[in-house]
């Protein structure tokens, strides 16, 4: 792209955000609203944590202690590591957010444009700055503190639970387990956080013939409800933590294509939310209700 075209457009008012969102009441807080974001590809998701982890570009990150953790589902791995860093690029995304004089006109205005800045170097890095093979972008979000601990629920490859180092010097734990029991284990014995849950459709899938993409065919509804079941072990634990802001990866192509995809989106909607997501009236469904599969017409 053009150099001068793209600094014209990073300095608009406001850059559009990388997906769509509702918001839905907290789980386990009174008065409390979290934001469950849409995303096609799964690296937009760094967006998001950005923005919750700084109230909305109105706080900057914090040095002194780790932000949330994530726990991400997902039947890829998508955390890389110091290869996926480009650090002088990430040191240089977010400015101090916060007002230096709340008195003074040009201290506001200055503040505006530092978070207007901080915001829209975000949203054009998750495009253009992150891997886009859309497997690298876990780990530059911790290395930022934009997310703390993390825990992966994952199909690939083994790998072993490590710690990274972030920019402010606090050690992060990333836990890889390839069952749920496995991963409440962790959660259970770690210490209970806010978390963010992030899920990529693709982890409803397993291969198909061609064992192309990794992720072709979709495993059975009631697999998907289980995991899914707001009563069950896994959403309530999460729920508790308590759970700040839930991202949707899409990621048609690991799900045989967009019909793949919509079928099994279709089953989480159904399992999770009352209502349409990202339409007007939307919450969390009575967990009473999460298990049970829709009825259907009988002719």
């Amino acid at each position: 792209m053009d150099e001068v075209l793209l600094r014209r457009l990073l300095d608009r008012p406001h850059a559009p955000s990388p997906g769509d969102s509702s918001f839905l009441s907290s789980l386990s807080e009174h008065n409390r609203a979290i934001e469950v974001a849409v995303i096609y590809h799964h690296r937009m998701a760094f967006y998001y944590w950005l923005c919750w982890t700084t109230n909305d570009w109105s706080c900057s990150l914090r040095s002194d202690q780790l932000a949330p953790d994530l726990v991400t589902v997902d039947w890829h791995d998508d955390v890389g590591g110091e290869p996926d860093c480009v650090f002088d690029e990430l040191h240089s995304l977010i400015a101090r957010l916060e007002v230096e004089n709340v008195d003074d006109h040009a201290s506001l205005r200055d503040a505006v444009q530092r978070r207007q800045m901080s915001e829209n170097n975000v949203i054009a890095y998750s495009m253009l700055g992150l891997r886009s093979l859309n497997d690298g972008h876990i780990f530059p979000a911790q290395y930022l503190n934009a997310i703390g601990n993390v825990y992966v629920l994952y199909k690939q490859r083994e790998k072993h639970s490590c710690r990274m180092t972030d920019q402010y010097g606090n050690q992060h734990e990333i836990h890889y387990v390839r069952t749920v029991r496995d991963l409440l284990k962790h959660l259970k014995k770690a210490e209970s956080r806010p978390t963010y849950f992030d899920l990529d459709v693709d982890y409803f899938f397993r291969e198909g013939r061609g064992k192309v993409r990794g992720a072709e065919v979709m495993i059975a509804e009631e697999e998907i409800r289980s995991l899914l079941d707001l009563d069950g072990d896994f959403m309530a634990h999460l729920g508790a933590r308590p759970m700040r802001g839930m991202t949707i990866a899409l990621e048609p192509t690991y799900c045989g294509g967009l019909i793949g995809c919509f079928k099994a989106l279709s089953v989480i909607c159904e399992t999770l939310f009352e209502g349409s997501l990202l339409g007007d009236k939307v919450d969390w469904k009575d967990p009473r209700k999460s298990h049970k599969k829709p009825k259907t017409n009988q002719t």
